[in-house]
């Protein structure tokens, strides 16, 4: 099985399917639920939560990081990497 389609649109790249030529890098310093691949010779971040059956690849670490707290918003949990949860009420968050 290769690939099946490979579509770039702006900052998302869909790879359908691949295991022959992408190849795992290693999980990304900075950011939950993102890692690095390798696909012929270029650099992709993937987006994933197991825990849904999600995955999304994408351009940069960035993007994949905010798709993945966008995906816990969406989920009713609170971001992790980028984006900040929600004060209630004016009131700030003591860490």
């Amino acid at each position: 099985m290769g690939i099946k389609k490979l579509e770039k649109r702006e900052d998302v790249v869909l790879i359908v399917r691949t295991k022959k030529e992408k190849k795992y890098v290693r999980k990304s310093n900075e950011y939950a639920h993102v890692s690095l691949f390798d696909y012929k010779g270029e650099v992709y971040y993937k987006a994933q939560m197991s825990k849904y059956n999600w995955a999304v690849f994408f351009l940069t670490e960035k993007e994949a990081a905010k798709a993945v707290d966008m995906k816990l918003i969406e989920k009713g949990q609170e971001p992790v990497n980028i984006l900040k949860p929600k004060n209630n009420y004016g009131k700030t968050q003591t860490m």
